[in-house]
């Protein structure tokens, strides 16, 4: 049967290109140089920077892996050359963009974090390309490689807008930064949640005054994950509560009320339970922030009814501008219970 999508030959002649360099022992980072400035690529003028196709040169199949890791060496041996002290070819700078950017594509820590982070320590780097200062390349090429957490000062330095960082950068780029950037060389693949717990906390006061501060904070929590699951619940807590972070952000980022597990256990904003009528029975395990958050064990008639109030309870939190206290919540009850006493009225 005919393959309704074909490899088009361009990308047919590029893998072939990285097979023939990968194969040939004495080959070196001249033809990675001439790529990384359009030479000697299978397209001309195809108005992407050549970084792009070099990466299209993988294979697709499962010696993808290896192949990355070839390439990865062959781009830790070009920068080793120091590329931002002897400046290469004829268009140094497109040349140090496109293999930063390469670096940061590939992501292999175990290649290439300490040819990029010497290039940091160097502090040799000038110059810009397209408008684009270089040390924003080395800023995502240091971002993808971290083996260790020797960059956190850095990153929180950025976070903090404290100035006098060597890395150009905004708070989002800081906490990407630090979403990367494992504790240990040990712990690699799982968050740092020590250090991301101060960060969520530095982005809630730098999101305090924006009207979509719910969504910003909610969006960067999400984007913790322990290899591909969400941040399991009682984590958040403890990291919003060892970190202090302010009453707005633990409102925006911990549900008023979780969805039970198998053994009806979670966690439920206490002013919520003070709302359950004598027909609806829990039993506190644990508090958090001082007796506000419960994790309780409760029957499913209970959780039922505090998902429907839950539903009623927080678009009323999430219009009000700029409540940054736990009492938020139970002016938002007392309007819920006003509401219910004049439709019964």
């Amino acid at each position: 049967m005919e393959d309704i999508h074909p490899i088009p030959e361009e990308i047919i002649a590029m893998r072939r290109l990285l097979d023939s360099w990968f194969e040939n022992p004495e080959s070196g980072s001249e033809e990675l140089i001439n790529w990384l400035q359009g030479y000697d690529l299978p397209v001309s003028e195809s108005g992407e920077e050549p970084y792009l196709w070099v990466l299209r040169g993988l294979p697709l199949t499962r010696e993808r892996a290896e192949a990355r890791r070839r390439l990865a060496n062959r781009v830790g041996s070009a920068l080793k050359e120091q590329p931002d002290v002897h400046r290469p070819g004829r268009r140094p700078a497109q040349v140090l963009y496109n293999l930063l950017m390469l670096a940061a594509e590939l992501a292999c820590p175990e290649e290439l974090a300490e040819p990029v982070y010497m290039m940091y320590e160097r502090s040799r780097l000038s110059g810009s390309y397209l408008g684009l200062d270089l040390w924003n390349a080395l800023r995502s090429a240091l971002a993808e490689n971290q083996l260790d957490n020797r960059l956190e000062k850095e990153w929180f330095a950025i976070l903090e807008a404290k100035g006098g960082t060597k890395l150009p950068g905004n708070p989002a780029q800081a906490y990407y930064g630090l979403l990367l950037m494992p504790a240990s060389p040990a712990e690699r693949g799982r968050p740092n949640l020590n250090a991301l717990g101060q960060a969520l906390k530095t982005m809630a006061h730098h999101s305090e005054k924006q009207p979509d501060r719910w969504l910003t904070l909610q969006t960067l929590r999400d984007k913790i994950t322990i290899f591909g699951e969400p941040l399991p619940y009682e984590e958040l807590l403890l990291q919003s509560q060892e970190h202090r972070w302010p009453a707005w952000a633990v409102l925006c980022l911990i549900s008023f009320a979780t969805t039970p597990s198998d053994d009806l256990t979670g966690w439920v904003w206490t002013p919520l339970i003070k709302e359950l009528q004598r027909d609806y029975t829990h039993k506190t395990l644990r508090t958090y922030h001082n007796g506000h958050v419960e994790k309780i064990r409760a029957s499913e008639q209970t959780w039922k009814f505090l998902f429907a109030y839950t539903s009623r309870v927080e678009p009323i939190i999430r219009k009000a501008p700029y409540s940054y206290s736990f009492e938020a919540l139970r002016a938002a009850l007392d309007h819920v219970e006003s509401e219910q006493l004049v439709a019964t009225g």
